[in-house]
């Protein structure tokens, strides 16, 4: 009798979600330039690159689903990355690191929450069932 036993593992690939934007920031945002792609640490080649550019967002504002994006899970070395650039009323640019990761679960719905807090000068992601994450927002000079 054989007692291995077979490890099924179960792939998504592809999937779609839409993510709200939320301005905290404290001011009116001129512009803002959301990006996400999937890749992995050591093979660095991007899939799924998705781009928004949003305009004139008043502060406390929430833009339901307006970033569109694709995520894959279950595959390995691949990981989601995100991107923010915002240009404040008051002239100033921030933006987010590079190759900033935080990546869905198989819990999540695959939407999700992207906003920026003034005070805190963060960009946050906030998912359906998992934690989420948060980075420094770095001001560019």
């Amino acid at each position: 009798m054989n007692n291995d036993k077979t490890e099924v593992k179960n792939i998504v690939s592809g999937y779609d979600g839409l993510c709200t934007f939320e301005n905290y920031w404290g001011e009116k945002l001129i512009s803002v330039r959301l990006e996400h792609y999937t890749s992995g640490m050591l093979n660095k080649t991007k899939y799924f690159m998705s781009t928004m550019e949003l305009e004139n967002i008043a502060d406390r504002t929430e833009l339901k689903k307006v970033f569109s994006i694709r995520t894959s899970i279950g595959e390995l070395e691949r990981y989601d990355y995100w991107a923010v650039t915002l240009h404040t009323k008051s002239g100033r640019l921030f933006r987010t690191k590079d190759r900033f990761r935080c990546s869905y679960t198989f819990h999540d719905s695959f939407d999700a929450v992207l906003g920026v807090n003034g005070a805190a000068r963060t960009l946050y992601i906030a998912f359906s069932s998992s934690l989420g994450c948060s980075t420094e927002l770095i001001e560019v000079l």
